[in-house]
Parts: C-alpha cells; sequence; structure tokens
C-alpha cells in the first residue's frame, strides 16, 4: 500500500458507507468513517446525481478525494468454487471463463469475469471465481467519476471479511479447519466461510427495516440460520471451527449467542482488530471496507472486477525486447539528431563568422584585387618592348646590295598598342598585348623584278608580311623603278636572317637583270 491515503467505500438503497486509512508500518490507522443515510428523492439509477452527492458528502465530512475501492455486496456477484484440470497459468483464465458462462443467471456476453487461485493439487487447480453484469461495473465507474474518485479496485464485502478472518485467527489454526464470518448492518446479513485456502462458502440476505432492534435483530438470526443451513448442504462442507460477527455492538451479542447456541461452537463479537488501529472511531458496518484496504498489507489476493484476470501474453516478451530495442534506437537516433544538431549549428555560427569577416574584409579585398589589376596590367605595359634595331637588322637582311636598290626611307611603329585580358584562358596567364608593328619601306631599284622578289622575300619570311603602297611607277632619280613597301610582324624581337636573305635577293636581282638585258638586245 501506498504511503498516501487510501479509501473504500459501499452505497446500497438505504446507505452510504466510506472508511479512510493511512498506513503505520504494518498496521493501518482509520482516519475517518462515515456511515450515511442515502436520500430516499435520490435515485440510484443516476449515477451523475449519485456520484455528486456522493462527493459532496466525502467533501463536508473532511475525506480526501483520491483512490477508492469499491466494495460490492455478494447479492450482486455469482460466486463459485471450480476445480479446473490445468495448472498452466495461459489456460487458466479462459477456462474459468467457460466454466462461469455455462451457469450464469444473466447474458454471459454482459458478464464480467474475475478470479482467484485458491489451491494447485495433483494437476489441477481450485479457484474462487465470480462474475458481474459489465452494466453494474460501469454503472459504478460512472459514480466515481462523478464524485472526483479514482476507482483502484472493485471488488465484494466478503473479500474485506475474509482478509480480517486471515488475520484474526492464528495460522495454525486455520489449518485443516473452517471459520465463520458474519458481517452484519442496517441492511441485511453477510454470511462468509473461510478456509486456509480462501472462502468457501458466501451467501448475502437483505432483512427489512424494522421499527424495534428486536425485530431486526430476530430478521438477522433468521437469514443468519438460513444461510447457515446452505452451507451446510455444500458437498465435502468442513466442519465449523469458530466464528466472527462484525457489526453493531447492540447486535452482535444477540446474534453470536444464537450461532454459538446453533453451532455449538465458540462465535465472538469484533470490535477491534490486532492489525487495524481505529483509535476512536467506531467500524460498526464498515469492518469489511478496512478488511479490503488490508488485503494489499497482508498479500491477500482479491477480485477486481475493474481490471479481471486475464490470460498472460505469451508475445509479451518478445513484444518487450522489441520495445527496448525501439527505445534504443530511438535514443540513438535522439542522440545522433543532439550531436548533429550541435554540429549544424557550429557550421552555422562559422558560417556566420565568416560572412561577417568576409563582409568586413570585402572592401580591401576589393581594392586588393583592384591595384593587382593595375599592376598586371602595369607590367604586361613595360614587358611589351619592340626591338627595333634587331626589326631594323632583319629588314636589312632581305635587302639587295645597292648596285640593285636603294633605300630611300626606312620608319617603323607599333599600331594601336593595347592590353587584353581574356576570363576564360586557362592556367594564370590571362593578360596580353598582342603586336602589331609597321615597317614602312620607301626607295628605287633597278629592275620592277628586284622589288617582286623583295616583297616575295618577306612573304616568305615566318615573321613578316608585305604589300606595296600604291601603284607601280618608274623615273626614279638614281633607279628607274621607285617602290613603297608596308612590312607587317607581331614578333618582338625577329630572327635574323641576313645572309640568306641577302642571297636569295641577289640571285634573284641578277636573274631578273640578265633577263631584261637579253631582252633589250633583242630589241635592238
Amino acid at each position: 500500500m501506498a504511503a498516501t491515503n487510501t479509501m473504500a467505500i459501499d452505497i446500497t438503497r438505504r446507505r452510504f458507507r466510506a472508511v479512510e486509512v493511512s498506513r503505520a508500518g504494518q498496521l493501518l490507522r482509520v482516519e475517518r468513517v462515515l456511515v450515511h443515510d442515502v436520500p430516499e428523492r435520490l435515485d440510484l439509477g443516476d449515477a451523475a446525481a449519485v456520484g455528486a452527492w456522493m462527493g459532496a458528502t466525502l467533501t463536508r465530512h473532511g475525506f480526501r478525494r483520491g483512490r477508492v475501492t469499491i466494495a460490492m455486496s455478494r447479492e450482486h456477484v455469482a460466486l463459485k468454487r471450480i476445480t479446473l484440470p490445468t495448472v498452466d497459468s495461459f489456460e487458466l483464465p479462459d477456462m474459468v471463463r467457460l466454466s462461469m458462462q455455462r451457469e450464469l443467471p444473466f447474458d454471459p456476453a454482459d458478464a464480467v469475469i474475475d478470479f482467484v487461485p485458491a489451491e494447485v493439487k495433483d494437476g489441477r487447480t481450485t479457484v474462487l471465481a465470480a462474475a458481474m453484469q459489465r452494466s453494474l461495473v460501469v454503472h459504478m465507474a460512472a459514480l466515481a467519476k462523478a464524485a472526483g474518485l479514482r476507482i483502484e479496485r472493485i471488488s465484494l464485502r466478503c473479500m474485506g471479511v475474509s482478509s480480517l478472518l486471515r488475520t484474526l485467527v492464528d495460522e495454525r489454526d486455520r489449518a485443516g479447519n473452517a471459520w465463520l464470518g458474519v458481517d452484519v448492518t442496517d441492511d441485511g446479513v453477510e454470511l462468509s466461510v473461510l478456509t486456509e485456502d480462501g472462502i468457501r462458502f458466501s451467501r448475502a440476505a437483505e432483512v427489512p427495516r424494522a421499527d424495534k432492534d428486536s425485530d431486526f435483530i430476530d430478521g438477522v438470526i433468521t437469514e443468519t440460520k438460513r444461510s447457515w443451513m446452505s452451507y451446510r448442504i455444500v458437498e465435502d462442507a468442513p466442519a465449523i471451527s469458530g466464528g466472527f460477527v462484525f457489526g453493531d455492538r447492540r447486535i452482535t451479542k444477540s446474534i453470536h449467542d444464537a450461532l454459538a447456541d446453533l453451532m455449538s461452537v465458540k462465535v465472538e463479537p469484533i470490535h477491534r482488530h490486532p492489525r487495524i488501529d481505529a483509535s476512536s472511531h467506531d467500524l460498526a458496518g464498515t469492518w469489511p471496507l478496512a478488511g479490503l484496504l488490508l488485503e494489499p498489507l497482508i498479500g491477500a489476493r482479491s477480485f477486481d472486477f475493474a481490471s479481471p484476470r486475464r490470460p498472460p501474453d505469451r508475445a509479451a516478451r518478445v513484444r518487450q525486447r522489441l520495445l527496448a530495442a525501439a527505445g534504443i534506437a530511438i535514443v540513438l537516433l535522439a542522440g545522433s539528431y543532439a550531436i548533429g544538431f550541435a554540429h549544424v549549428r557550429r557550421l552555422s555560427h562559422e558560417q556566420e563568422t565568416l560572412a561577417s569577416q568576409i563582409k568586413s574584409e570585402a572592401e580591401d579585398f576589393y581594392r586588393y584585387q583592384r591595384d593587382r589589376a593595375r599592376l598586371d596590367h602595369l607590367e604586361q605595359w613595360l614587358a611589351t618592348r619592340v626591338n627595333w634595331l634587331e626589326h631594323l637588322r632583319a629588314v636589312q637582311g632581305h635587302l639587295p646590295g645597292p648596285e640593285l636598290l636603294v633605300l630611300d626611307e626606312w620608319s617603323a611603329s607599333l599600331r594601336d598598342p593595347r592590353i587584353e585580358f581574356d576570363r576564360n584562358a586557362r592556367g594564370g596567364d590571362r593578360w596580353s598585348a598582342p603586336l602589331d608593328i609597321q615597317i614602312s619601306l620607301a626607295g628605287e631599284a633597278k629592275a620592277q623584278t628586284i622589288v617582286d622578289s623583295l616583297r616575295e622575300s618577306f612573304v616568305e619570311s615566318r615573321e613578316y608580311t608585305a604589300a606595296p603602297v600604291g601603284p607601280d611607277s618608274q623615273d626614279g632619280r638614281r633607279y628607274p623603278y621607285p617602290f613603297k613597301l608596308a612590312v607587317r610582324s607581331s614578333t618582338p624581337s625577329p630572327a635574323i636572317e641576313e645572309d640568306l636573305a641577302n642571297q636569295k635577293v641577289a640571285e634573284s636581282a641578277a636573274g631578273q637583270v640578265e633577263s631584261s638585258g637579253d631582252r633589250g638586245d633583242e630589241g635592238s
């Protein structure tokens, strides 16, 4: 039992009873007791109205709202002792249900069945089984909800009597003996017979209202005798070793005297209990409620119609392992997610830091890029140098001797100098300075063929191209054929082939001169 207070209640057509207890070591300490008349105007079929009245009554008398055990009278259930040919805990619930359904006085489909194992012997299991209508269980749940209570169990008053008898009778006296428990209330009487393996018999009977205590006592004694005679005809009913009567002091003394005469055994009225500290509270009519709250303390097994026993789940172990594996996987995934999220946050922080740094240094970087481009441009410009002397020597190497050609003018220039930048160029060399060198030659030749040979020598060269400037003419001052050539090149420093060029031009010019002389003789 938990350290917090717990409560047990029951409600009949006449009375509403409640007991609140707390645990004190191995004892139960009674904190509050309530026995209250149910208003005649209250419709017991209206769960909401009855529950609201119960909750208000409990609050008015200082009871705490919380967990509650609901006690039901024996008259509301079918109770039977059954022996089944099995010891398998997996088979037992279904076998109990099938056995009880065949003997129920109401629709088996509307039955809530629970059981308590009593004895296992010779491959057989004896159980005490009970069945209650589901509509009654639902009604009790609605009552508790309307009263602001949480149902812990729905059990029987006779099971509370059983717990009280277990702790009243010494264990040695219980062996092989049967003991009688009589629960007397303003509504009637319940008689239960307890043996070492649990309840063997239980019967409840309502006693009509009476104006005199003596008439009510006579009714209780009459119903008790009837219950006793019903027990006597039970097969293999063990002999009664003694009995205990629980109830109002005015009534229990008369009843226990009558029962002692009837059974010829000692019958005691109970007004105190060794495991229950009632203090100044009178538990008359509520002893079984205290007995139900005593069950968890002594380890007794009881009914629970709110959560009846079901077959053990054979797949529970596999399911537990799968759930454990799933839990481990979830933990690992959550850990991985947490680590990854932390890593992402760290990278995001680094990205923000770098972005801030780039933003702060971008202006300096762009300034550096501009300065670098200017420097590269300047370096490329300075690197673009034409070796004019070499070009002069190279061009001179193509000229024949002065006996064939006289040069009047030589000039050279660099046309449209510029620096270019190619973004798509591979490698790091994107700057270039394309050269367009133009050399102008003007002079007079001894023959037109000498000018043509000179131009051809430039064309055959890999470094120069030559084109005449204007039409050919005659009547030079020194030689008869004046000429003008525009020589172009893209080489800053040409290779000099002076000897070869002079030889070619001279040979060609000599041949052309001889040919011209021959034609002149023929003409003469």
